[in-house]
């Protein structure tokens, strides 16, 4: 990933790759608003989901996400109600929460999840990547799981709908599981951010 400088055409992928991506986060905390309104200025659909239904109840009622600081303005990301929600309709799918949430979150979406998606760990401080794998592994299913080593934004959440952005980074390591989908997980982080 880098920061969104060109650099896709040099790997060859199998999976859409857009500037109108949709992508699921499940979270509803600093990151998660932060990297939702990145993703709607950039010109991609964010959607979010709150696992405990509490952080998004806001959004949910019609109220408008604003960013301050790194990022400036208003948003209108959707908000799912349940984990199939989220993933349905998804390019790809982003965690952003505390590694003590994951395991919730990643069974209750691994069931949805299919071949031509993507999971991101905005930022992997777990072993959720290859439990993810396992899971899916049990369905017969692969699809690249990006970790990040770090989160593409920083920043606090001020309100139900406000969050102030701190920074955006320029640029964020990552590895994939499986390997073997290490330059489309490269091609996708780039294309989104």
């Amino acid at each position: 990933l880098d920061g969104g400088r060109p650099g896709c055409a040099r790997y060859p992928i199998s999976m859409k790759v857009e500037n109108d991506m949709r992508v699921g986060i499940a979270g509803a905390g600093s990151i998660a608003f932060g990297t939702a309104a990145l993703l709607e200025k950039l010109g991609h659909k964010a959607t979010l989901w709150s696992p405990s239904g509490t952080g998004t109840q806001a959004l949910a009622a019609g109220e408008s996400l604003t960013a301050e600081g790194a990022i400036e303005g208003t948003f209108l990301p959707a908000v799912a109600e349940s984990a199939e929600d989220l993933v349905s309709d998804a390019d790809a799918i982003l965690i952003a929460l505390p590694a003590y949430g994951h395991r919730f979150v990643l069974d209750a979406i691994a069931p949805h999840l299919t071949a031509g998606q993507m999971v991101i760990f905005s930022s992997h401080t777990s072993f959720g990547a290859l439990y993810l794998s396992s899971l899916l592994a049990a369905r017969g299913i692969t699809l690249p799981i990006v970790a990040w080593g770090t989160t593409i934004v920083s920043g606090r959440k001020l309100g139900p709908t406000l969050a102030h952005v701190n920074t955006i980074r320029k640029q964020v390591d990552l590895a994939t599981v499986p390997a073997s989908e290490s330059a489309r997980g490269h091609a996708v982080c780039t294309a989104l951010f």
